[in-house]
């Protein structure tokens, strides 16, 4: 395919940032089309599973491709739209990859954690704020109840650490934990929340896209941004780092509304390891005053 046909949807701005995602399951790898779509043209893809039969009702690839590796299927994808591109695959769980992550995610310039269990997030937590590199943490909430988008910018924003710290300050748990506490409330079986038996409870395609859109829009917007002071944490029209939404109501959260956006600006805060690792302490003290 001549590239010169999709060379007018491209942003040129965006042809040398590098990105770095790790997941690439039903959402991960709708944010990867999305910024690909969009002009990111160098990848590292990290993901150690495969295509399997269960990923089909909410992975956006095909049946032909049971079997191979989600990194390699989502390579050609990239390829297949931008052939200039450079993407490079590692075929492993990133906390096995140690040293060469945090290799990785140094010659990054936005990191993309698209994981679903909290040791892989709090490894690229450490690691991304040891190397003072930007990241994006999206999750989809238990039953797909909604979902979230945290940002952490290097000096300017607590890391997702201090969100789980603040939120126990204010004694608070995190939106998926309250709604897991809600579902035992209740006496749903989470084993079968995302399964045949609950149907009426189960996390749709559509709840992971809609996360997975909110993640490559504040990625894109941080990217093109970035640099401009006059938007705050470099976001066009976004003025929070966690952003939050619900698809449907819950007993326990009686205030919340569906498909309304809920948003939060988390500081660093003093007892977290990012604490110390070349944050404008000034500048978050002068915040945490309003």
């Amino acid at each position: 395919m001549d590239n010169r046909t999709i060379r007018h949807l491209l942003n040129n701005e965006l042809e040398e940032s590098v990105i770095t995602i790790v997941g690439l399951g039903s959402g991960g790898a709708r944010v990867c089309d999305h910024l690909t779509s969009n002009g990111i043209s160098r990848w590292n893809l990290i993901d150690k599973d495969v295509l399997d039969e269960t990923n089909l009702v909410k992975h956006p690839r095909l049946r032909g491709e049971l079997g191979l590796p989600k990194v390699d299927i989502q390579r050609k994808w990239i390829l297949d739209r931008n052939p200039e591109s450079r993407v490079t695959t590692y075929l492993e769980d990133v906390i096995q990859l140690g040293s060469t992550f945090e290799k990785i995610v140094s010659q990054s310039d936005l990191v993309l954690c698209c994981t679903d269990n909290i040791e892989s997030r709090n490894f690229i937590t450490q690691i991304c704020v040891k190397q003072q590199i930007p990241y994006l943490v999206a999750g989809v909430f238990t039953a797909g109840f909604g979902g979230e988008v945290y940002l952490y910018d290097p000096g300017r924003t607590g890391c997702y650490t201090c969100l789980r710290q603040y939120l126990l300050a204010e004694n608070h748990l995190l939106p998926d934990e309250e709604i897991i506490q809600e579902l035992v409330e209740r006496n749903v079986d989470g084993k079968a929340i995302y399964g045949r038996q609950q149907d009426t409870l189960s996390g749709l395609s559509l709840d992971i896209s809609m996360i997975a859109n909110i993640q490559a829009r504040m990625a894109l917007s941080y990217l093109l941004h970035r640099k401009d002071e006059r938007h705050f944490l470099g976001l066009f029209h976004l003025d929070y780092n966690w952003r939050v939404v619900y698809t449907r109501k819950m007993e326990t959260l009686p205030n919340i509304v569906p498909f309304h956006y809920y948003g939060a600006t988390i500081l660093q805060q003093q007892n977290c390891f990012c604490y110390s690792m070349g944050a404008d302490h000034e500048m978050a003290k002068k915040r945490d005053t309003h």
